[in-house]
C-alpha cells in the first residue's frame, strides 16, 4: 500500500498554491505563471491523463517516493501514472506548501505537505521538495523527493500559511478599536483568535477558530461572539492575500455574507478589509482598509 501511496502523491506536487513565499516584487509574475502551470497540471491528473501528466517532466527528471523507490525519466513517471489510474478512482489532491523559493533564474524550490484523498482508503501524507525548472518556455519538473511524515496527529502543516497570525494585534479607525490574540491550540492541530472590539456605545467580545477540514481539503474557521452571532468561513490563498468567503447568522435571526481580505504585509502588520457585503439580501458598503499592527508575539 505505501508503494502506491507514493505514487498518489506524485500528483499533488504541482497543485499547489504558495502559503508562504520567499519572494519579492520582482518575483510574483513569475509566481503566477508557475500556479497557471500547477492548475492545468492538477487538471490532468483529475482526468486521469498519465500521458499529459509525463509531459510536465523534464527528461532527466527524477522522483524519489516516500518509501525509496526512483523514478527516472517521463517515460517510468508515466506508466507509473497508468498503472495507479487503473488500480484507483475518483482521487482528489490537496497540497499545503510551506516554502517557495527562487534559487537560479527560472529554478525555483517548493517544500510543502502533500495530501490524497481516495473513497476507500484512510488519506496518504507526505513531505516533499521539488524543483521546477523553466524549460523551453514551459515549468516543468526536474526533481521530487518524498519523506514520511511524522505521526503527530495534528493538522499544523496544512495551517503553516496562517502561522504568522500567532501573536496579539490592534487596529483603531475613527469609531473603534479592536484588540486580538491568536495561538495554536489542540495539538496544534488550530488556531484560536480572540477579539475585542470597543467603541463608544458597546463592547463585543468574539471567538474564532481556524482549522483544516480534511474531507474538503480547505481551511475553515468558526467565529462566535459574545451577542449570540455566529458565522462559518471557507479561507483560501490568492497571491500575496488571504480571502474568507464567509456566511454569518445575526442575533436577531438575518442571515449575512462577506468577503474578508487579509494581506500581511511585513511580519507585523497586515491590512483588512471586507467586500460584498449582504445582511437579509440587501447590499451593503465595503469597509475601508484597516491596518492592523503586531503589539506582542512572534510567529515563528
Amino acid at each position: 500500500m505505501r508503494k502506491i501511496a507514493s505514487l498518489i502523491l506524485l500528483g499533488a506536487v504541482l497543485t499547489t498554491q504558495p502559503a508562504v513565499a520567499d519572494e519579492s516584487a520582482k518575483d510574483r509574475p513569475t509566481r503566477k505563471e508557475l500556479h497557471q502551470t500547477m492548475r492545468d497540471y492538477e487538471d490532468a491528473f483529475n482526468r486521469a491523463d498519465a500521458k499529459e501528466l509525463a509531459a510536465y517532466w523534464t527528461e532527466a527528471g527524477e522522483y524519489v517516493t516516500a518509501s525509496g523507490i526512483r523514478l527516472e525519466g517521463p517515460d517510468a513517471i508515466g506508466k507509473a501514472y497508468e498503472k495507479l489510474f487503473a488500480e484507483k478512482e475518483g482521487l482528489r489532491l490537496h497540497t499545503t506548501t510551506s516554502r517557495v523559493q527562487t534559487i537560479a533564474p527560472n529554478v525555483v524550490l517548493e517544500e510543502g505537505v502533500v495530501r490524497l484523498i481516495s473513497a476507500n482508503e484512510p488519506p496518504a501524507e507526505a513531505r516533499f521538495e521539488a524543483v521546477h525548472v523553466k524549460d523551453d518556455g514551459q515549468w516543468k519538473l526536474s526533481r521530487v523527493r518524498e519523506t514520511v511524515l511524522p505521526a503527530t496527529g495534528g493538522h499544523r502543516e496544512q495551517l503553516k500559511g496562517l502561522q504568522w497570525m500567532v501573536g496579539q494585534w490592534t487596529s483603531r479607525d475613527e469609531t473603534a478599536s479592536v484588540n486580538s490574540q491568536c495561538q495554536w491550540i489542540k495539538n496544534q492541530s488550530f488556531l484560536k483568535r480572540s477579539f475585542r472590539v470597543q467603541d463608544d456605545a458597546a463592547q463585543i467580545d468574539v471567538t474564532q477558530y481556524i482549522g483544516w477540514d480534511a474531507s474538503t481539503g480547505q481551511i475553515r474557521s468558526w467565529s462566535f461572539d459574545s451577542q449570540g452571532g455566529f458565522e462559518q468561513g471557507v479561507w483560501r490563498q490568492v497571491d500575496d492575500q488571504w480571502i474568507v468567503d464567509a456566511t454569518a447568522t445575526l442575533p436577531d435571526g438575518r442571515r449575512g455574507s462577506a468577503e474578508r481580505v487579509l494581506k500581511l504585509v511585513d511580519d507585523n502588520t497586515f491590512t483588512w478589509r471586507s467586500v460584498n457585503r449582504q445582511v437579509g439580501g440587501r447590499l451593503l458598503p465595503s469597509l475601508d482598509e484597516v491596518t492592523v499592527v503586531r503589539t506582542k508575539g512572534t510567529s515563528k
